[in-house]
């Protein structure tokens, strides 16, 4: 439990609203390009306000909506690209295991249920507000710990 809390700490000190950088680095085309609608089925966003990534006029919003809006479409990427990665590492395995074992086989026709499936991505949840405080709490992490997520955060859970 010692090394999740130092983990935790370390990553709410390198990412999130917290850091600028990362906070500010994707360009309003970006974020415009990449609606909810694109989001593939294994994301799961639970967002207090949709409103955030559907307002196609960035300038009518306010700054905060703007950097939360920026924050949640780079956790998106984030598990988009990991997505992206985790099943081609999946099936790599799963290939290698195929060539190593053949008494064993892993018919095409099984791939090709886990890749209809969604079953070679994993699954991610994209939360803020009470829906991150509300996973927090469901992960039995410490009352303390979890006020210290505010409104200007978001959560991702792998």
């Amino acid at each position: 439990m010692r090394n999740l809390e130092g983990f935790l700490e370390r990553i709410a000190k390198e990412e999130g609203s917290r850091n600028p950088d990362d906070v500010y680095s994707t360009s309003p085309q970006e974020i415009r390009g990449e609606m909810i609608e694109d989001t593939p089925p294994n994301i799961i966003l639970q967002l207090e306000n949709p409103y955030y990534l559907t307002s196609p006029d960035e300038f009518l919003l306010d700054d905060e909506t703007v950097a939360k809006r920026r924050l949640i479409q780079k956790a998106i990427s984030f598990a988009k690209e990991s997505s992206v990665e985790f099943s081609s590492e999946f099936l790599a395995k799963l290939e290698d295991y195929r060539t190593k074992h053949r008494e064993r086989k892993i018919s095409p026709k099984i791939i090709n249920h886990l890749k209809r499936k969604n079953l070679t991505v994993p699954k991610f949840v994209i939360a803020d507000s009470e829906h991150a405080h509300k996973i927090l709490k469901d992960f039995e992490i410490p009352e303390h710990k979890i006020n210290k997520f505010n409104e200007n955060s978001v959560l991702i859970v792998f």
